[in-house]
């Protein structure tokens, strides 16, 4: 057999960028990520080592294939992938509301209370952190390490759902902590006592504090990196209760996403959370604050395909990279130049380069005007 392939043999991929990595990962295949081109104007530096940490971009942006790209390219390091849309169900934020303080929050003149979850998960990040670290990966502070597992029921051996198995009690934002205090071994007991009620109850908050700031008794080995990552935060953008909800779920998600961050990197730990997020879903969260803007400012990408050289843009190398892939994987050798090998050099007398790109555009606007 010879090159060029059929165009059956030709593998394009799957609309969604998810659903294409856990297929090829089914059929031992990788072409998504050989086919991967970096998304213009953005640092992939940057995100590797955490110094931008939000992905931003309107659907069908290539978020999840940037995000997911990163998870299998940033190695070595320990990693999980969240999804929040289907992961965290409606149940379990309906749960979610049982864990959570009520603030009063002035707006024009006027007061409201709303729902503040940002404690809630914080704890739910450092859960999710602290199973990815394994007790080998520590150089010093092995004994907190081991009490925060048990405090946090981050056990890899459990479950993990967003509420576990807390038993959390009916007065908003406090836990009853199900274990005997002598199992600890770190001076962090002492704090845990001393906050604890009669009843063995103690506020979240302070639970989650009390972690935050034991940050800097632990050490990891050089090169170990622990990686989280947040993709679908896409919950539904509706006037109803549930709407509302979930805007503030999003947008305490983002502001816990920068507050653990900013905590590991003053504790010298490689420990980095990402979210990936639709703008058409940020702008929909109508109490932005200023602060969580010059967060998204400091710390994301936005992702715009726009380039004014149609004969170069990166979607076009992106279709020439997919040829490529599924020419090697048929035949263990690729094409020289996939235009010349699969197409003529005109139709009705216009560069075929011109034709493809105008149906990219006709098919996906943002590819050409974001």
């Amino acid at each position: 057999m010879s090159l060029p392939i059929f165009i059956q043999d030709i593998y394009f991929g799957e609309r969604d960028a998810l659903h294409e990595f856990m297929k090829q990962d089914k059929s031992d295949l990788r072409i998504l990520e050989s086919s991967f081109v970096p998304p213009p104007r953005v640092n992939l530096e940057e995100l590797y080592n955490g110094a931008r940490y939000i992905i931003v971009g309107p659907k069908g942006s290539g978020k999840t294939t940037l995000l997911w790209h990163m998870k299998r390219r940033n190695t070595p390091h320990k990693s999980n992938v969240i999804l929040f849309k289907s992961q965290l169900r409606r149940e379990d934020r309906d749960q979610l509301d049982k864990m959570v303080d009520m603030i009063i929050v002035q707006d024009q003149k006027s007061y409201r209370q709303e729902a503040d979850y940002k404690t809630v998960w914080e704890w739910y990040i450092l859960k999710n952190i602290f199973r990815l670290i394994a007790p080998e990966d520590l150089v010093e502070g092995s004994e907190l390490y081991h009490d925060i597992v048990l405090l946090l029921e981050a056990d890899k051996k459990k479950f993990n759902t967003l509420y576990d198995k807390f038993h959390v009690d009916t007065v908003r934002g406090k836990v009853k902590i199900n274990l005997d205090l002598g199992v600890l071994k770190s001076e962090i007991a002492t704090e845990i006592a001393a906050r604890r009620t009669d009843d063995s109850k103690i506020a979240l908050l302070d639970l989650v504090r009390l972690v935050q700031e034991s940050l800097r008794s632990l050490k990891i080995k050089p090169l170990t990196s622990i990686r989280l990552y947040f993709d679908e935060l896409e919950f539904f953008i509706s006037n109803d209760e549930d709407g509302q909800r979930d805007r503030r779920l999003v947008r305490d998600l983002l502001f816990s996403v920068y507050n653990t961050n900013l905590l590991f990197s003053n504790a010298g730990l490689d420990v980095v959370t990402y979210a990936s997020i639709r703008s058409e879903i940020l702008s929909s969260i109508q109490i932005t604050t200023q602060e969580l803007s010059k967060i998204i400012s400091a710390f994301g990408v936005n992702l715009n395909w726009h380039n004014e050289n149609t004969d170069n843009h990166p979607i076009l190398e992106i279709f020439e990279n997919k040829i490529h892939g599924s020419e090697i994987n048929q035949m263990g050798l690729q094409s020289e130049n996939v235009w010349t090998t699969y197409f003529p050099e005109t139709v009705s007398n216009k560069d075929i380069k011109n034709i493809f790109w105008i149906t990219v555009c006709t098919a996906h606007v943002g590819f050409c005007f974001v």
